[in-house]
């Protein structure tokens, strides 16, 4: 469980034999408030473990936990691809009705080494597309 959060968050962290379906639960929640206009802003969240981008999710908008504690928030999104093998770069589009500039994005930052801005297992980074998009024009 995860504590006073509903519905719970079965894992704390995140593991290879996982599913999408597990991968998308466990990342989604249970973030703290603070940094979610940024995640709004770029409309997609990049996830790190130990400061390595395993996950990149697509996020249309958030709603608030339920339970005794109501400082957590739950983003809501869509998985769009992950990391399958960290040592040998296999990154894997989930959700292949994206756009080839997002999944070129996704083959660029995943599976590298990144800085992180939170303290828990999971880490949520910005993921601006919209920058990549500008910096590469």
């Amino acid at each position: 469980g995860d504590g006073p959060h509903n519905p719970p968050r079965k894992w704390a962290g995140l593991g290879a034999d996982m599913t999408d379906k597990e991968v998308s639960e466990a990342t989604l929640r249970w973030w703290k408030t603070s940094g979610r206009q940024r995640v709004l802003d770029a409309g997609y969240l990049l996830v790190a473990i130990g400061g390595i981008t395993v996950g990149l999710l697509a996020i249309e908008g958030w709603e608030w936990g339920t339970g005794d504690k109501d400082d957590r928030i739950e983003y809501i999104g869509t998985l769009v691809a992950r990391v399958d093998d960290v040592l040998s770069r296999e990154i894997r589009i989930v959700d292949e009705s994206v756009e080839q500039d997002v999944r070129d994005f996704a083959q660029q930052v995943l599976a590298t080494r990144s800085t992180t801005r939170g303290g828990g297992v999971i880490n949520l980074l910005d993921a601006d597309i919209d920058a990549e998009r500008e910096a590469d024009a």
